[in-house]
């Protein structure tokens, strides 16, 4: 069986998973499920198949930002004049670029 997922998905599952905590990939398959059903489609979304497919794409994203080279430890907003801080925020970031090769 082959399956392909339209990326406004993935995006929008991205974006769900952020902002909405405790949210399982299993219980959202499931959510599509019903919903396919309701629009008289097949029930069968594997949710291994659906899984790697979304991690695929974010690595895809990934590569696509790499290419244009865009650093995501960089805010676009703030980068040439910075308005506020969050120490927290600036903590994590400053952790991280340390733990870079």
């Amino acid at each position: 069986m082959t399956y392909v997922f339209h990326q406004d998905l993935f995006h929008y599952w991205d974006i769900l998973q952020k902002h909405v905590p405790r949210t399982s990939q299993n219980s959202f398959v499931k959510s599509l499920e019903i919903f396919s059903v309701q629009k008289g489609r097949m029930r069968t979304i594997n949710s291994k198949t659906f899984g790697s497919s979304f991690r695929e794409w974010k690595f895809c994203q990934f590569e696509l930002k790499k290419l244009r080279q865009m650093n995501w430890m960089e805010c676009p907003a703030c980068e040439q004049q910075q308005h506020s801080v969050h120490i927290d925020g600036n903590m994590k970031l400053y952790r991280q670029l340390q733990q870079q090769p």
